[in-house]
C-alpha cells in the first residue's frame, strides 16, 4: 500500500478529467492505457488521483427478466427481488478501479469534480458513497461543482472544497426518487401498452390495419414495437398531438374569443398611430361587434383625468437554457438539440459557463468583467455594444486591470473574449452565431435601466365610463437602446393636446388570444418550464428521441405528428392518456416538491416514504382504470383479447392480463438469469453478471415458461412450469438438467418426472395446485416406452393429438430433444409394448390391434421414417424387409406394394389366415 497522501478526484466525464490533470500536472501521462481513465498529479507536492467514471455508475441493477407481456405493476412494486432496467449502465471496470484505488492508496480526501447537474450529483451521492463505505473511507465526501472549467477557479475551488450539504443530500435523494418511480411507470407502461397492440396485431383486425401496416419493418426485423414509453415522452407525444389539431383546425383570424379594442388616433401633422383601449371587456365576438356598432361616428373623445408614474425596465438576466434555446432558435433557426450540442462544446472549450444552470447558486461564477469587456471592445460585431458597456461598467475596486469579483445571478455567461476569425470560431462558424446572443445578453447588464413615463388618459365614450388609454413618454432607453429584442417597441407613444380631447379615425377590434401555432421544439421546451414539470435538458433529450424514432418529424421548424406517433398517440390517449396528462406530472412533480421542502436530516426518510406511496398508489389506480378503459376501447373496435380473439364479451377478463409470475430463476453466483433467445427460435438461460460468471443453462424450444413459487430439492433454485402444446404441462429444472444432461445418469435428475427425487421433493405443500399435473407426469412416465431413438437417454411418453384429433403421438420426455413420433387413426387402436428390439433403430417394437381385433407388430420410428421417404422396404414391421429376421433370425424380401393401405390389409389376412 502507498505510503503517500493523496486526494481522490472523480469526474464523470473523461475531457474534465483530462483537464483537472492538464491543471494539476503540467506533463499530463496516462498510468496504463489498458486500465479504466485515471491518472496522477502532483501539486504543491502533493500527490492527486484523477478517476473518470466514464459516464453515470448504476442507479438501477439493469435487468430484462420481464418479458414482453401483460404485468402487473403492483407486484412489481412489492417484490422484493424486482429488477428495474433504467438507462444508467454500470461500467465495472471503472467500479472495480475505484475499489482498487482506495484499498492500495491512502486516500487523506475524496472530491467529488462534477457538472452542477442533480444526476451527477445523485449518482456521485448515491454510488461513489456507497463504494467508499464498502472500502471503509468513512470521510464526508466534498464537492467540486465544475460552473467553469477556468483553471485558476478550479484550483480556487479545489482548495476550498466542502462536504456536501443538507440540500445537496436531499436533492440526491429527490432525484433517485424520481428515477426509480419513473423507471417503475416507464417499464411497466411500456411492457403493457406494447403487449397490447402486438396482439391486436397478430389479431389481423381491420382496426388496426394502419398501425399494423406502419409497424410491419418493425415486426419484421423483430424489432420492439415502440420506444420505452415514458412519462416524458406520452406527454410530449400528447401536447405536440393536441397542439397539431388545435393549431390546424384554429380560424385564421382568430374570431373567437376575447377581444380587444383599438383606436388609431389622428396626431397633430395627420400621422395615426393605433393604442389599445383599457376598461372595456369584449369577452366575444357579438360583443365585439356590438361596441363597434355603438361607437360608429364617433370622431373625438373628451380626455378625462391623466395620471403619470415613472416605469423603469431593467436590463434581462442571464440567459437559462430554456430562455437561450428559444433566443438561439429564433436568431439562427439551429435545432435545439443542436444548439445544446453546440453550448457543452464551448463549456468544454472553456469559453461558456456550465449550460444548464437552473440549479447553479448565485455567486457561483468569478468574472473579470473590465477585461472582458475590453476584450469584446476589439471584435468588429461587439464593439459597440462593448464600448458603450465599457463605460457604463463600475468595477468594485479602484483596480480596474485586476480580477474583480462579483455576485452574478444564475445563468449562462461568457468566460473569454474570442471573435469571428479566432482559430476555434474560424472552425466552428455556427458556434459564433451561438456564442454572441450569449456575449450580447451578457453586455446588457452593465447598462442602466430604460426609463418610461407612462401617462393614463380616461376618455369618455357613451355607456363604457371605464374607458382609459395609455401614452408612454421614454425618458431614457439604457439597455434597449443596444437590445435587438425591441423592449421599447410595445409602448406606444401619442400627444394628447390642452383641449382635452381626442381626435379617432376610427374603431376596430382583434382577438386577444392569436391563432394557435404549431410547436417549434424551442416553444414546446418554454411550455413545459412554464408547467414547472422537471429539468429542462431531460425533456429536449426526450424530444430528440421522439424525432429519432419517427414519432415527431420537424417541418419548416414546426414540431408535427407523422403517421407512427398519430396512431400510437391516438391509442394513448384511449387507453392510458393518464401518462401523458398534465394532471399527473403534476402530482408528480408537487410531491417532489413536497420532499424538497423537508427542513431536516430526521423528516428526509418519512418524507420520501410518504412521497413514495402517494405517488404509486395514485399510478395504481390510473393505471388499472386504463386497464378498464382498454378493454373497453378494444371492444368497440370488435376486439375481444380475453378470449384470445376479435368474440363476445368476457365479464371476467381474466385471460386479457396473463402475466408473467414475478418470481426468478438466479444463477448459483445470485445474479438473475434471463431468457435468451436466438434467430433459429432456440432459448437459453443466459446469467446476467456476464463478466464475471457467464453460466447458460438451455431451455426447451417449445411451450410457455413461467417460475413458480417452489424450490428443487436438489439445487435449491425455483422450479420452471412449462405450458406446451405438444405434451400438456411439465415441471423442469433448467441446473439440474443441464448437470444431468451432460453425464452418464441420463434422466435420474432434472425433469421432475424422472427425478430420483420425486417423492421427496413436491411434498404437500409444494405441489398445491399441481397435483394433476403431476399425477399426468406420472403416468406419462409408467406407460412410456424405453428408449427414444434420438437422444437414446429418455422414454417416449403416449400424449392426446393436441388438434383434438383421435390420434396418439408418441413424444420423447427429454423436454430438450422432445423426439414426436405421430400414430395415424386408422391403426391408432390399443398399443401394446414388447421387449423386441427394431434390428434398424433402438426403438422397441408395439403390437398394433386394429379395430377388428387382429394384431401385428410395427417399429413406429421406422413407420414415420417410411411416411417421409416413401420407402416401403422400412416402415412398419408386416411390410419391412428385416420383418422376419426381427423375430426368427432369417431374412426374407418381400415384394413392393402397391400402397401402405394394401400392404397393411394383406398381412393382415395373411396373419389372420395362419391362424385359422
Amino acid at each position: 500500500m502507498s505510503t503517500e497522501h493523496a486526494t481522490l478526484i472523480i469526474t464523470d466525464d473523461q475531457r474534465i478529467a483530462r483537464h483537472l490533470h492538464s491543471i494539476l500536472d503540467k506533463k499530463p501521462k496516462r498510468l496504463n492505457p489498458s486500465e479504466p481513465f485515471y491518472f496522477t498529479a502532483h501539486t504543491e507536492k502533493k500527490k492527486n488521483i484523477i478517476l473518470s467514471t466514464n459516464g453515470h455508475l448504476q442507479v438501477f441493477q439493469n435487468s430484462s427478466v420481464y418479458k414482453w407481456t401483460g404485468i402487473d405493476p403492483k407486484r412489481i412494486i412489492e417484490d422484493e427481488n424486482s429488477v428495474i432496467p433504467v438507462l444508467n449502465s454500470f461500467n465495472k471496470k471503472n467500479y472495480y478501479t475505484l475499489q482498487k484505488i482506495l484499498q492500495t492508496e491512502r486516500i487523506s480526501d475524496v472530491v467529488l469534480a462534477l457538472a452542477p447537474d442533480i444526476n451527477a450529483i445523485t449518482i456521485g451521492l448515491k454510488e461513489i458513497k456507497n463504494v467508499l463505505q464498502k472500502s471503509r473511507f468513512d470521510r464526508p465526501v466534498k464537492k467540486l461543482l465544475l460552473h467553469t472549467l477556468d483553471p485558476d477557479a478550479i484550483l480556487v475551488q479545489l482548495a476550498r472544497a466542502q462536504p456536501f450539504s443538507f440540500e445537496d443530500e436531499k436533492r440526491a435523494e429527490v432525484e433517485y426518487l424520481r428515477s426509480y418511480l419513473d423507471a417503475i411507470i416507464s417499464f411497466s407502461i411500456t411492457q403493457e401498452v406494447t403487449y397490447t397492440i402486438k396482439r391486436c396485431l397478430d389479431l389481423g383486425s381491420p382496426s388496426f390495419k394502419e398501425l399494423r401496416d406502419i409497424l410491419s419493418r418493425d415486426s419484421k426485423e423483430s424489432k420492439n414495437l415502440l420506444v420505452p414509453m415514458s412519462r416524458a415522452q406520452a406527454l410530449i407525444l400528447l401536447l405536440v398531438q393536441a397542439n397539431n389539431k388545435l393549431a390546424a383546425t384554429a380560424l385564421p383570424d382568430g374570431q373567437e374569443g376575447a377581444h380587444a379594442i383599438i383606436a388609431r388616433i389622428v396626431q397633430p401633422g395627420g400621422a395615426t398611430i393605433d393604442v389599445q383601449v383599457d376598461g372595456i371587456p369584449l369577452p366575444d365576438l357579438d360583443s365585439a361587434r356590438k361596441f363597434l356598432d355603438s361607437v360608429k361616428g364617433e370622431r373625438y373623445v373628451r380626455i378625462g383625468a391623466v395620471a403619470s408614474v415613472e416605469v423603469q425596465l431593467p436590463p434581462p438576466q442571464a440567459f437559462d437554457l430554456t430562455g437561450l434555446i428559444e433566443q438561439a432558435s429564433a436568431e439562427t433557426g439551429f435545432p435545439t438539440t443542436y444548439t445544446y450540442r453546440i453550448l457543452v462544446d464551448m463549456y468544454h472549450s472553456r469559453l461558456i459557463s456550465y449550460p444548464n444552470p437552473e440549479r447553479a447558486a448565485p455567486g457561483s461564477i468569478n468574472l473579470d468583467h473590465g477585461t472582458l469587456l475590453k476584450g469584446f471592445a476589439e471584435i468588429d460585431e461587439l464593439e459597440d455594444i462593448a464600448k458603450a458597456a465599457l463605460e457604463e461598467y463600475t468595477p468594485s475596486s479602484d483596480r480596474l486591470n485586476e480580477a474583480q469579483e462579483s455576485t452574478l445571478e444564475s445563468g449562462i455567461y461568457p468566460l473569454a473574449a474570442l471573435g469571428k476569425d479566432s482559430p476555434f470560431f474560424k472552425a466552428r462558424p455556427n458556434h459564433w452565431r451561438i456564442f454572441v446572443v450569449v456575449a450580447r445578453r451578457y453586455m446588457l447588464r452593465f447598462f442602466k435601466p430604460a426609463r418610461l413615463t407612462e401617462h393614463k388618459l380616461t376618455i369618455g365614450l357613451k355607456g363604457y365610463p371605464g374607458a382609459s388609454l395609455k401614452t408612454y413618454v421614454v425618458e431614457d432607453e439604457g439597455f434597449a437602446y443596444h437590445c435587438k429584442e425591441g423592449y421599447l417597441g410595445k409602448y406606444a407613444q401619442f400627444s394628447f393636446d390642452v383641449l382635452k380631447s381626442l381626435e379617432i379615425d376610427g374603431f376596430s377590434t382583434v382577438p386577444t388570444a392569436r391563432p394557435r401555432a404549431f410547436y417549434t421544439d424551442a416553444s414546446l421546451l418554454n411550455d413545459i418550464k412554464d408547467y414547472n414539470l422537471g429539468d429542462t435538458v431531460s425533456y429536449l433529450l426526450m424530444i430528440e428521441k421522439l424525432i429519432a424514432n419517427n414519432y415527431i418529424q420537424v417541418v419548416n421548424k414546426n414540431l408535427k405528428m407523422t403517421k407512427r406517433g398519430e396512431l400510437i398517440a391516438d391509442f394513448l390517449r384511449e387507453t392510458f392518456a393518464f401518462l401523458g396528462s398534465l394532471e399527473f406530472t403534476t402530482l408528480f412533480m408537487k410531491r417532489m416538491h413536497e420532499v424538497i421542502a423537508t427542513g431536516s436530516p430526521a423528516e428526509m426518510p418519512s418524507a420520501i416514504a410518504a412521497a413514495r406511496k402517494a405517488i404509486l398508489d395514485e399510478y395504481l389506480i390510473q393505471f388499472s382504470r386504463s386497464r378498464e378503459r382498454t378493454n373497453d376501447y378494444l371492444l368497440r373496435q370488435g376486439i375481444n383479447l380475453s378470449m384470445g380473439g376479435e368474440g363476445s364479451y368476457d365479464a371476467e377478463q381474466e385471460g386479457r392480463f396473463t402475466s408473467t409470475p414475478e418470481l426468478y430463476l438466479f444463477c448459483q453466483c445470485g445474479s438473475p438469469m434471463k431468457v435468451i433467445e436466438t434467430k433459429a427460435k432456440t432459448r437459453f438461460l443466459a446469467c446476467e453478471n456476464r463478466l464475471e460468471c457467464g453460466k447458460t443453462a438451455a431451455l426447451p424450444r417449445e411451450g410457455k415458461i413461467a417460475v413458480i413459487d417452489k424450490q428443487c430439492k436438489i439445487c435449491g433454485k425455483n422450479v420452471l412450469k412449462i405450458e406446451s402444446t405438444e405434451r400438456g404441462t411439465y415441471f423442469f429444472c433448467p441446473i439440474c438438467w443441464m448437470e444431468s444432461y451432460s453425464q452418464t445418469n441420463g434422466e435420474s435428475m432434472g425433469y421432475c418426472a424422472t427425478c430420483d427425487e420425486l417423492g421427496a421433493c413436491w411434498t404437500a405443500e409444494s405441489a398445491v395446485g399441481h397435483e394433476e399435473s403431476l399425477a399426468a407426469l406420472e403416468a406419462q412416465h409408467e406407460a412410456g416406452f424405453e428408449r427414444c431413438p434420438r437422444c437414446q437417454k429418455s422414454r417416449m411418453i403416449i400424449v392426446k393429438d393436441p388438434q383434438g384429433g383421435t390420434g396418439v403421438r408418441l413424444v420423447c420426455e427429454n423436454p430438450l430433444c422432445n423426439y414426436v413420433l405421430d400414430v395415424p387413426q386408422s391403426i391408432s387402436g390399443k398399443i401394446e409394448h414388447t421387449d423386441k428390439k427394431c434390428l434398424i433403430c433402438p426403438m422397441n417394437a408395439v403390437i398394433i390391434t386394429g379395430k377388428g381385433g387382429s394384431t401385428f407388430y410395427m417399429c413406429l420410428n421406422c413407420y414415420n421414417r417410411y411416411l417421409k421417404r416413401k420407402d416401403e422396404q422400412i416402415g412398419f414391421c408386416s411390410g419391412c424387409v428385416y420383418h422376419d429376421a426381427c423375430f426368427t433370425n432369417e431374412i426374407k424380401r418381400i415384394e413392393a406394394k402397391v400402397s401402405i393401405k394394401d400392404s397393411v390389409r394383406k398381412r393382415m389376412a395373411e396373419v389372420t389366415a395362419n391362424k385359422e
